[in-house]
């Protein structure tokens, strides 16, 4: 049931292929009209592969999501959700003066953003 869409894709790439070539062979005027078989031969092998090319895009592609992107955006939630732990054992690692520093230069940062906005706020 899940490849509904990929059959309904395939039919619809392989049967514009067919009306293409129907067309292309069958019509009397036009450049196909005056081309000899290698070269006609030559249009027909690279729409087959284009056509084989947009069948693989489909059923390796996929149109439904796979499980493994699932699981891997589970995954990514997880990696996510831990990283504030890692914030959190990264400053209980700093020593006393790296977090003074730290707190200083956060400190200066906000006066400076206060200041900036004080100064557009007047303007």
């Amino acid at each position: 049931m899940r490849d509904t869409g990929r059959i309904v894709a395939t039919t619809i790439i392989w049967v514009a292929l067919l009306a293409l070539l129907g067309g292309l062979l069958t019509t009397p005027v036009g450049a196909i009209a005056n081309a000899n078989s290698a070269t006609v031969l030559g249009i027909v092998i690279v729409l087959g592969v284009m056509a084989s090319m947009f069948t693989a895009v489909v059923w390796q592609g996929g149109i439904v999501p796979q499980r493994h992107d699932a699981n891997e955006r589970a995954l990514s939630g997880k990696r996510k959700r831990l990283r504030g732990d890692r914030v959190a054992r990264l400053l209980d690692e700093l020593s006393d003066e790296e977090v003074y520093e730290l707190e200083a230069l956060l400190l200066h940062e906000a006066r400076a953003e206060r200041e900036s906005a004080t100064r557009r706020g007047s303007e």
